[in-house]
């Protein structure tokens, strides 16, 4: 329960009806209650015969992550898939350390404001309320940003349209 990972995955996919694939694609999403971050689709050229291709950013509950890469086997043609998960405790527990240590801090700057007597020590410690204050959000939003790419795993997908698909005779 301490690990604090970032799973990644990419895959590329080739699939011979291209509109169908996306719509499973997008029935997969859904189903593991995932979302697209990114998507960027090509609707084939002249240069391309006319094969459309797709790259979508996926992220995916981290525990619907292996589900969903399984899953993707039965929508298309799997032709690659790199899999990664760093290790990011020891940053996050930091970031847990310095909000709990600004946060106490900041309290003690409270107290001591509802003592002060003098306009310098008032514009003095509000001055450095405003700096604990401005490094609590800093702090925080890196904080938040860690637990979105905890909680939801990040799958990037190239999807190709092809005659016919890689390993068939």
């Amino acid at each position: 329960d301490d690990v604090k990972l970032i799973l990644r995955a990419d895959l590329h996919l080739e699939t011979t009806d291209f509109e169908d694939a996306v719509s499973k694609l997008n029935q997969l999403v859904s189903d593991c209650g995932g979302y697209y971050e990114q998507s960027d689709v090509d609707m084939g050229s002249y240069y391309s015969d006319g094969y459309r291709s797709g790259r979508y950013t996926v992220r995916v509950p981290k525990d619907k992550y292996d589900t969903s890469l399984n899953s993707v086997g039965e929508v298309c043609h799997v032709t690659s898939r790199n899999e990664s998960a760093e290790d990011v405790g020891l940053q996050y527990y930091d970031i847990e350390s310095r909000i709990r240590l600004l946060e106490i801090k900041q309290e003690r700057l409270m107290n001591l404001l509802e003592q002060a007597s003098t306009m310098e020590d008032i514009i003095t410690l509000e001055n450095a309320l405003s700096d604990i204050q401005y490094q609590l959000e800093s702090n925080n939003i890196q904080k938040n940003r860690y637990d979105s790419l905890i909680d939801y795993s990040t799958i990037s997908i190239r999807l190709e349209q092809v005659q016919r698909l890689s390993g068939e005779p």
